[in-house]
């Protein structure tokens, strides 16, 4: 038998914007020698003007992608002391239609590289975070300019800029594709890091921009009187603050934090309601009953807020105090976009198979070869479950001994199985058993991936998912097939890995009225020695041990009476036969045994609302 305990079962979905997703490659780039751009520690320029709508020039001069040092146009930027009328001015000067998105922000974040804005984009949301050595930028845009024009523009910008490319992702759908892309600074004495999400629709493109650079943020002193806002009490540590606007939601906010070492919490948070008045805030005390957070309304024609949410935390001696105002401004409607092109797409290109006939998975019988008999006993079910391991020409039928799977789905000839799981749901009303299964194989991942693309055409098959990712080395490529407007899930997904060690996972999922676990159930059943008179789920679930080379059954058994009454009873039964309690390793929510035949068994329970207690077992087998 072999267990290689590097590899684990990938069972995870691949989702982008809500639906499955489908992807392309994803692509690293050469790393870069230039150096980074060196972050600016002065201050922005700010201004007291109470509407600071067309201030001068601020921030830095950043880098451009041609390599050319320049100023960023003129930005709105706040001054110490900033009322409500200058963040909706701010927020105003930023929001709507800009050939510059950073230089939009110059005058609320020093940037220290500059990325290029496709002409005609709409600038969204922005959401600012500052923090003592570092800030958190993040933009988003409606572009006018294909999403692939955009991403090749600002790839070049950000490598022109010193910046490596990180990773490279790209996820579809066919209604939908995704590229993310993320680089760093590779000097020793920088963190600044750029992310770039730009979407392809059918509609209108967009993007979503992220930077964050390590630097002394004195230049943003301004951020620490916004307390002033909701009268945060003097004398505390700076924590952070925060500056945002949604043109979707059509509100911004203001916030901040501050640390008061010897602070009493609930002091200030008398402290801060009392002086809510006086700031154009009401407060109702029967809705705010939590003595860690205060709802506040406000009247926007007297004050100019719409509301505010404080938090007061204690930790030993430490009282956390954060304070977050809500206002509206004047900014532009996001623009709707045009009227789809009936001849665009942006799905990913499917991959071509063989013409020639289809055979509908609905009319090809499930292979199912059911042998585990009446009577079994978990050693014999043992040796079954050794011979899924090992070399093998059809990994899909080496689960068909315990759960019915698809037919016609191929193995590459050299695979080596490394580990599984199988499970059904209750079959009382029609389920679907899945099976998973994952191998080893020197197949190259192009060839695997082509096979199996073939095979789910000749099923009658549709591709619905498609997604790359890179990890640690290794592209993962998973793809998934289902039969059309199957009434019940009926396909199986693919990750084809790319590594050290080449390897892929299948993921079946086939149709079944049949009684899949029940012989199965009733071997662990009498096994862990659980007394007569239950009800034994029909459910099956069986897989590999995350950790060990243990196989864990894990079934549930319905006992009438309350869980004190059930509990006793398991209980004095699993001792009675041969089991011994792991004292130590129990609790008051669940018991562990050693059972006799060398296995362990997890034993909870859950009362019903009928008087029942459901028992829940985990019963582990070493397979040696």
């Amino acid at each position: 038998m072999r267990h290689t305990r590097a590899l684990t079962l990938l069972v995870g979905s691949i989702v982008v914007g809500g639906p499955t997703a489908v992807a392309a490659t994803t692509t690293p780039s050469p790393p870069s020698t230039a150096p980074a751009t060196s972050a600016a520690t002065t201050a922005p320029a700010v201004t007291t003007a109470a509407a600071p709508t067309a201030p001068p020039t601020s921030g830095p001069a950043a880098t451009t992608a041609a390599g050319a040092t320049t100023a960023p146009a003129p930005a709105p930027s706040l001054a110490g002391g900033a009322a409500v009328q200058d963040f909706q001015a701010a927020a105003e000067a930023i929001i709507g239609p800009t050939d510059d998105a950073f230089g939009r922000l110059a005058g609320l974040a020093p940037f220290s590289v500059a990325m290029p804005t496709p002409a005609g984009s709409f600038l969204e949301s922005f959401d600012i975070q500052y923090f003592d050595d570092d800030y958190v930028a993040s933009i988003e845009l409606q572009l006018a300019v294909p999403a692939a024009d955009a991403v090749a523009t600002w790839q070049a910008a950000a490598t022109a800029a010193g910046l490596q490319l990180d990773s490279d992702t790209t996820a579809s759908n066919g209604e939908i594709s995704e590229r993310d892309l993320t680089f760093r600074s590779p000097a020793d004495d920088s963190d600044v890091y750029l992310s770039l999400t730009v979407t392809d629709r059918r509609d209108v493109d967009t993007a979503r921009i992220h930077f964050e650079d390590a630097i002394a943020l004195e230049a943003s002193e301004f951020t620490r009187t916004w307390a002033t806002v909701v009268s945060v009490p003097t004398g505390g540590e700076f924590s952070y603050g925060t500056f945002r606007y949604d043109t979707e939601w059509g509100s911004g906010s203001i916030g901040v934090s501050y640390d008061f070492p010897g602070g009493d919490a609930a002091a200030m948070r008398e402290q801060m309601v009392a002086t809510m008045p006086a700031n154009g805030f009401t407060f109702d005390s029967a809705e705010n009953t939590d003595p860690q957070y205060v709802y506040l309304d406000a009247d926007p024609a007297a004050g100019g807020y719409t509301d505010a949410d404080l938090s007061f935390r204690q930790v030993d001696d430490l009282a956390m105090v954060s304070a977050t105002a809500t206002f509206s401004a004047d900014t532009p409607p996001i623009p709707e976009p045009a009227a789809p092109d009936p001849s665009a797409t942006t799905a990913a290109p499917a991959t071509t198979a063989p013409a020639g006939p289809t055979t509908p998975v609905s009319t090809a019988a499930p292979i199912f070869a059911p042998a585990v008999p009446a009577g079994a006993t978990m050693a014999q079910i043992g040796e079954l479950i050794r011979g899924i391991f090992g070399p093998t020409t059809d990994a899909p039928a080496e689960l068909s001994p315990f759960i019915p799977v698809l037919s016609g789905i191929p193995t590459p000839p050299d695979a080596v199985v490394e580990a599984f799981d199988m499970d059904t749901l209750d079959l009382s009303a029609g389920t679907v058993a899945t099976g998973r299964i994952l191998f080893t194989t020197a197949t190259p991942p192009a060839e695997s991936l082509a096979l199996y693309a073939n095979a789910a055409a000749a099923l009658g098959m549709v591709e619905t998912a498609n997604a790359t990712t890179t990890e640690d080395g290794e592209v993962t490529t998973a793809v998934a097939y289902e039969v059309p407007d199957a009434e019940r899930s009926t396909g199986f997904d693919v990750h084809v890995v790319d590594g050290e060690t080449d390897y892929v996972q299948l993921t079946i999922n086939t149709p079944t009225d049949a009684p899949v676990g029940v012989e199965i159930n009733a071997a662990v059943v009498a096994a862990v020695g659980l007394p007569a008179g239950g009800e034994v789920s029909p459910a099956l679930s069986i897989s590999l041990g995350w950790f060990s080379d243990d196989v864990n059954f894990m079934i549930r058994v319905g006992y009438p009476g309350d869980e004190a009454t059930v509990k006793a009873s398991v209980d004095a039964a699993v001792l009675a036969a041969g089991a011994t309690l792991d004292a130590e390793g129990s609790s008051d929510s669940y018991q562990y045994y050693d059972t006799a035949d060398g296995g362990s068994v997890q034993v909870s329970y859950y009362e019903g609302s009928d008087g029942s207690t459901d028992v829940s077992i985990i019963y582990s087998l070493p397979l040696g």
